[in-house]
């Protein structure tokens, strides 16, 4: 008997030594697909194993598909059954991300804030700085988006963010319409003058996307949204599609 559960405890122990091989290399395989950019295979290589990282692999390949609360609900997983696991920061990080690629940028600036608190030496807090001055831009907090940004360019001279947070400076600080936009200058002129004899104070922004120039007929510079809206409903009872940026 005793010789038995010898046998049958050393056949556990093999056993969980193989679960523990194959949950690695799923992990592996998971891994490879992600980085190919195959996220679908990613995500059924990494649903094989039940792990954190799996979980990782998970969650970020639905936040490439465009899925951020599907990638978000892996990343809640990973916290909640992993309390002490490495990644935790990454983890964080990624679901203050899920709400920024959803366009939640209250909850993301909030998430941002609380890794940036929790996680202050990790080698990820210039990309939340960068992160949490992008949210705070689209929710038109103008000085604090431009104390955030600027810190990444102070604190981090060296990043990879820097470049982003430069480029996200040079943007605007204010709220404004876009009526329209238009491949052919002639077109937004048109329009242009069509606004302006209804007395909207619009103008033409010219911007260079791959390669290509478009000319975005606008209307205002605004420092509070409730501005814009007020401008926006009387373009929509003119029959109008236009949209408030940022």
């Amino acid at each position: 008997m005793k010789e038995l559960q010898i046998l049958l405890l050393a056949a556990c122990c093999l056993l969980l030594t193989a679960l523990d091989v194959h949950a690695s290399e799923a992990t592996d395989t998971a891994w490879s697909y992600f980085l190919k950019g195959d996220y679908r295979k990613a995500i059924s290589e990494a649903n094989k194993v039940e792990e954190a990282q799996a979980h990782y692999i998970m969650g970020l390949s639905y936040l490439k598909l465009g899925k951020p609360s599907h990638g978000r609900k892996h990343f809640r997983f990973i916290l909640d059954m992993y309390p002490q696991i490495e990644i935790k920061g990454e983890t964080a990080l990624s679901i203050a991300d899920s709400y920024f690629f959803e366009g939640d940028f209250e909850n993301a600036a909030a998430k941002y804030t609380d890794f940036i608190n929790n996680f202050p030496y990790s080698g990820l807090i210039s990309l939340a700085y960068l992160r949490l001055g992008q949210s705070q831009r689209r929710l038109g907090h103008w000085s604090a988006a431009k104390t955030s940004l600027s810190k990444v360019i102070k604190d981090f001279p060296y990043s990879f963010e820097r470049k982003g947070a430069q480029k996200e400076l040079l943007k605007e600080f204010y709220y404004y319409i876009q009526a329209g936009s238009f491949s052919r200058k002639t077109n937004a002129n048109r329009l242009l003058k069509i606004l302006r004899r209804k007395n909207f104070d619009a103008y033409i922004n010219t911007i260079e996307k791959n390669s290509r120039t478009f000319y975005r007929v606008c209307i205002g510079e605004f420092q509070d949204r409730e501005d814009a809206d007020v401008v926006l409903r009387k373009l929509k009872t003119n029959g109008y599609s236009a949209k408030i940026y940022p």
